[in-house]
């Protein structure tokens, strides 16, 4: 995967700086969130959190290196009458590799007063690993965009309560064709694919 080495780097640089960080402070937050002294005993259960969180941080940057190559996606969005919140979306993604079906990905979202679609595509979409490689392979183009924050200092998915048409930036920057319906009462559709895949499809 283009890009490994730099996310793998960015990953251990921040924890690095997190590890040096935790041994430098004479307090911790206890789990209430008050400051409360740094003791030894403390300091070696920060640090123990702080390998967790890089392990799984890593774990997730292998799992991506591991997906195939981002072929096409599909996202429909099923919208449900609420009682208190009025239509709420169910978003179900499905995101195809080189190889054939790979991910099938689910998310929702309530309340009021944002964009409650882009919020269930995102809460959806940034568990697929095929899409997070993408962004990887991807990160000068697409580093900039309003709907794609540094995680770490790694470029990672964040449309929720933007609007779908930051997803489309994004696939368009990644040189994916974006094509979308929302032309439902009930439902909403969209489609990204490569711009030149396998067979010559288009």
């Amino acid at each position: 995967m283009k890009n490994y080495k730099r996310a793998q780097s960015a990953f251990n640089k921040y924890y690095n700086k997190q590890a040096r960080d935790a041994r430098r402070r004479d307090f911790r937050l206890d789990s209430r969130g008050v400051r409360v002294p740094m003791t030894p005993a403390g300091l070696r259960a920060e640090l123990r959190d702080i390998e967790k969180k890089r392990a799984a941080a890593l774990a997730w940057l292998d799992a991506c290196n591991a997906a195939p190559t981002f072929d096409v996606m599909f996202i429909n969005v099923d919208w449900v009458r609420n009682p208190t919140w009025g239509n709420n979306p169910h978003a179900g993604v499905m995101v195809y590799g080189d190889n054939g079906p790979a991910e099938r990905l689910n998310g929702s979202a309530s309340g009021c007063g944002y964009d409650k679609r882009s919020a269930a595509i995102d809460s959806a979409l940034r568990h697929s690993v095929i899409f997070g490689r993408l962004l990887i392979e991807n990160w000068r183009k697409v580093c900039d965009c309003y709907g794609v924050h540094l995680w770490r200092g790694v470029p990672e998915l964040d449309i929720s309560g933007k609007g779908v048409g930051e997803l489309r930036t994004v696939c368009e920057r990644c040189g994916l064709a974006w094509h979308g319906n929302e032309a439902g009462r009930t439902w909403d559709t969209y489609e990204a694919t490569r711009k030149t895949r396998k067979g010559g499809r288009a």
